[in-house]
């Protein structure tokens, strides 16, 4: 198809040439150009985050770090009560060790889940044997050479040595910002996915859409559809859909869409046979919903949020 592969590591992105540098010199001029430099694990600013035995997990590399050293670890430590943090505690539990997972929220999944959603959840988390400790902020990560313990702000402490950092993404921006393009939270981009330079748009977890940075494979689909068809001089709009996400957590079905925390929703909450749904209307349509257990319906779910049904 004529696609070329160089390779070499980006140094800069001049948008006025319209060339491309790579750090062994070579440069690479563009017609258009799409961004998609992806994003990064967070290292919360936490005294001890350098320490052996404390690790972010985005690579394979991490995966085979921390395997490794759950193997030797008396107790590991989740730093991060979301998606990520709670499939990771789950993997450690498997292998036999003491897992605790940390969240300085009210509650698991507090941006997917309501409440109630997330006591049930935590329910099934603790008879896997995993400890929930909510509502704690990590003050340093105290140790020798290896981490040995966690203290908190409120003087309380827990023995670890193996801590996994989950405290979410941020978005890769170097190269954006030294290329003067406009940048929030991500790269700002419109409906076509082109940022504030002319033939340059953005996809994935680096791009703000509407004020939003989805950071889910859904979005990030679409996203490159419409920048790649608009960058080959197609026409493609992204209007921006619900936040959705449906997975297994622990083995437990879940899909969390769209608003379930808005004061002014209409709660609609169903539990029977160990499954849980909630549907949340704001005037008379379908704003938001949580299925956990059964998730036979989320596709339905999803279509009736994409176009504003007033019932599945």
């Amino acid at each position: 198809r004529g696609i070329g592969r160089p390779t070499g590591v980006l140094q800069d992105i001049d948008p006025v040439r319209k060339e491309i540098r790579l750090q062994n010199g070579e440069t690479i001029a563009w017609r258009s150009l799409v961004l998609a430099t992806g994003a990064h694990s967070f290292v919360p600013p936490v005294p001890g985050v350098k320490r052996e035995g404390v690790s972010v997990l985005r690579s394979k590399a991490d995966a085979d770090y921390i395997l490794a050293a759950c193997r030797e670890s008396g107790h590991c430590a989740i730093i991060g009560g979301g998606l990520l943090g709670l499939e990771t505690a789950g993997a450690l539990a498997r292998q036999g060790a003491e897992v605790t997972v940390l969240d300085h929220a009210p509650w698991l999944l507090s941006r997917q889940l309501t409440r109630r959603a997330a006591e049930i959840l935590e329910a099934r988390v603790l008879a896997l044997g995993i400890r929930v400790r909510k509502e704690c902020r990590v003050k340093e990560l105290e140790g020798d050479e290896r981490v040995r313990e966690v203290r908190f702000e409120n003087g309380d402490s827990l023995p670890a040595d193996l801590v996994v950092l989950s405290a979410g993404v941020r978005p890769n921006l170097y190269a954006a910002r030294a290329a003067g393009l406009t940048v929030n939270n991500g790269v700002v981009v419109d409906d076509s996915l082109r940022t504030s330079a002319p033939d340059i748009y953005a996809a994935g977890d680096l791009c703000e859409h509407a004020g939003l940075l989805y950071g889910l494979w859904a979005p990030a689909q679409l996203h490159g559809a419409a920048a790649g068809t608009n960058a080959a001089a197609g026409q493609a709009l992204f209007r921006g859909i619900p936040r959705a996400a449906t997975i297994k957590v622990l083995g437990i079905g879940m899909m969390s869409a769209g608003d379930v925390h808005s004061p002014e929703l209409e709660i609609r909450e169903e539990e029977a046979g160990g499954n849980y749904r909630l549907l949340a209307f704001r005037d008379g349509k379908l704003a938001g919903a949580i299925l956990l257990g059964d998730i036979s319906r989320a596709a339905a779910v999803k279509q009736a949020l994409e176009t504003g049904a007033a019932s599945l």
